[in-house]
């Protein structure tokens, strides 16, 4: 079964889009989803909330060469979905318009 790796998985773009459609994909039983980033309890957080089987968790910081190949090395594919985040990026999206999005 193929093993697709979410790191950020706690991310806006995760949360909120890319796992709910992952998690209730029609082929979700055709691949292992594994979602990974720096906090074990967060990561257990988000996986509480998506529908069906949980999904396994692995927290480790992209500092950690060794812990990131590791990871690499037993998927099929990653998404990495973690990035920097300024002061307004932390402040969350702003709607300047009605149909425009301001990051």
């Amino acid at each position: 079964m193929p093993t697709l790796v979410v790191y950020g998985a706690t991310s806006y773009t995760a949360t909120q889009h890319l796992l709910p459609y992952l998690a209730s994909h029609p082929d979700a039983d055709k691949f292992e989803l594994v979602l990974a980033g720096r906090n074990a309890g967060r990561l257990e957080a988000a996986n509480a909330l998506l529908p069906g089987s949980t999904r396994r968790i692995v927290a480790l910081s992209l500092d950690d060469k060794a812990a990131v190949e590791g990871l690499v090395a037993k998927a099929d594919g990653v998404v990495n979905l973690a990035g920097e985040c300024d002061a307004a990026c932390a402040a969350g999206p702003r709607w300047e318009r009605p149909g425009t999005f301001q990051a």
